[in-house]
């Protein structure tokens, strides 16, 4: 085995990142605030890199930080599904092959993950972030999950999961300093948001461009407008994680659009199979609902 760094370490190092401060870490998790430092230090000096940038207002994490985060998060989040799989191995279990992006996974799955194990027990799901619709048809996947709309074969159904809605979202306080012109940060994945938005909000003649960047994923455009390079615009259920810890804002709030996210299976499921789609779809039809309400967690 390929060596890593002490687990303990890691498993503090994802704890204090989801927190503002040390101090917080400690006590959410009955440590002394030294004892976070330590493991945290130690883990900086094992990998050579630092991880988090101290200031008198807490601590942020670094370009190295939010990667290892979002790695710790994929790890403990499987191992934790792989655990309570274990754990109920003596109950009957339907295998589910699921097919979806690597966002997908993150954002749907194992962001959710406590309440899909919980309303899931009798299924175990396995999730392939590297297999295409085609997979369908050769018994490597169940249902294959997507955002795009894929050319649809014969011998597919199509079951609309929920529908996008979409809004600009950028760091505390940029569109009041960037007030003469804002940058637009485009994801190549989905170029075409930008202009959507501003046809079904109405927004563009407040937000004069002076400039875009234009980055491989949604991902990477949001870690862009969460460090202050520019807005991004993003579907809800993207943005939330951000928008809830108060890193990104949508003052302008959330509006439905043409996209969304379908999951496709073949006409000759298996029963089983079928009643977890139905049971699936139901479960995450409101899960992704941007709140309209709460202007406090938009603003």
């Amino acid at each position: 085995m390929k060596q890593i760094p002490p687990l303990n370490s890691l498993k503090i190092f994802f704890w204090t990142s989801q927190c503002s401060s040390f101090s917080q870490a400690a006590s959410d998790n009955h440590l002394t605030k030294g004892a976070i430092s330590l493991q945290i230090k130690q883990l900086e000096d094992w990998l050579g890199v630092k991880l988090f940038i101290r200031s008198r207002d807490g601590v942020e994490l670094t370009r190295h930080g939010v990667e290892l985060k979002k790695t710790c998060e994929i790890v403990f989040s499987l191992l934790e599904d792989q655990v309570q799989t274990l754990k109920k191995n003596t109950k009957a279990v339907t295998k589910i092959n699921i097919g979806c992006s690597g966002s997908l996974l993150r954002h749907l799955f194992l962001q959710n993950q406590k309440r899909i194990s919980a309303e899931f027990p009798e299924y175990q799901l396995v999730y392939n972030t590297t297999t295409t619709i085609d997979s369908l048809f050769n018994n490597t996947t169940d249902v294959y999950l997507s955002r795009g709309i894929p050319a649809l074969t014969e011998g597919l159904k199509e079951v609309m999961l929920f529908r996008d809605e979409i809004g600009l979202v950028a760091s505390r306080n940029y569109l009041e300093r960037h007030a003469q012109g804002i940058t637009v940060c485009h994801a190549l994945s989905r170029e075409s948001a930008w202009d959507e938005w501003c046809r079904t909000s109405c927004q563009m003649q407040m937000l004069p461009v002076v400039d875009e960047l234009r980055f491989e994923s949604l991902s990477l455009a949001l870690d862009a407008a969460r460090f202050g390079l520019g807005v991004v615009v993003a579907p809800w259920f993207l943005a939330e994680p951000e928008i809830r810890q108060g890193n990104l804002f949508a003052p302008f709030g959330f509006v439905e659009c043409g996209t969304g996210t379908r999951l496709y299976h073949r006409d000759d499921v298996s029963d089983a199979i079928l009643q977890f789609i139905d049971k699936f779809q139901s479960t995450v039809t409101g899960l992704k609902k941007a709140p309209h309400n709460d202007l406090n967690v938009l603003r």
